[in-house]
């Protein structure tokens, strides 16, 4: 590992995070959770104002070196820790639904998720946060992105969520709108009940990523379950 920098940069609107000296690993690595190059640095910007952005600023400080190992697969998560920590901190009253390798690691599919991935409504996305705000390493912020509102939290490993998803694009509604949430399954793990994204959009997906073991894995399973 490199000697990563970081600093906060309060804006007029908003703040951003500040890394320098990594290497090109570690860069790529970043870009991937979202950093945006910047000359020699890499930037993410926040829109908003944020009381407790220097309680934040220190968790994602303290948290970094482990984010970019499970995101390089150099540590493995205790994926099953991280996600019955956030089922034990969120209310039930909470709309929320699980994707991603996360989605097909509590179907039982030998998969160790790099992060969890979950889409709620905009409410959800705000009190997510209020909840794990001992956790936050990003600040809940409105973006363009997927859906307006995005968090994200560690708890042994990564937690992201998207709130309110953007209906105008196909893309999106495809892979996250009601064409989604109208099939979503419900399983019972570790005595909680989650939403889940159904196995075919899942293996669709991996199949558009290239994730050719991911698709195996995902392909027996189904010949098991069929």
């Amino acid at each position: 590992m490199s000697e990563i920098t970081t600093n906060l940069i309060e804006l007029q609107d908003g703040y951003k995070y500040v890394i320098e000296n990594m290497n090109k690993t570690e860069e790529s690595t970043l870009i991937q959770l979202g950093f945006v190059r910047k000359d020699d640095k890499l930037e993410r910007y926040f829109s908003g104002d944020f009381t407790d952005i220097d309680r934040i600023f220190s968790n994602f400080n303290a948290k970094l070196i482990m984010m970019i190992q499970h995101q390089n697969s150099e540590l493995l998560t205790p994926w099953e820790e991280g996600l019955l920590n956030f089922l034990k901190l969120i209310p039930e009253e909470i709309d929320w639904w699980l994707l991603g390798s996360a989605a097909l690691a509590v179907r039982g599919i030998d998969i160790i998720p790099r992060d969890i991935d979950i889409v709620t409504t905009a409410n959800g996305a705000i009190e997510m946060g209020r909840k794990l705000e001992k956790y936050l390493v990003e600040p809940v912020f409105e973006t363009d992105w997927i859906g307006r509102y995005f968090g994200r939290a560690y708890l042994k490993l990564r937690i992201e969520w998207v709130g309110d998803i953007q209906l105008n694009d196909p893309w999106v509604v495809q892979n996250y709108g009601p064409p989604v949430e109208n099939r979503l399954e419900l399983l019972n793990w570790r005595g909680f009940q989650i939403r889940v994204a159904p196995l075919d959009l899942l293996l669709k997906q991996s199949r558009a990523r290239s994730l050719d073991s991911r698709v195996k894995k995902i392909e027996d399973f189904l010949g098991r379950v069929l």
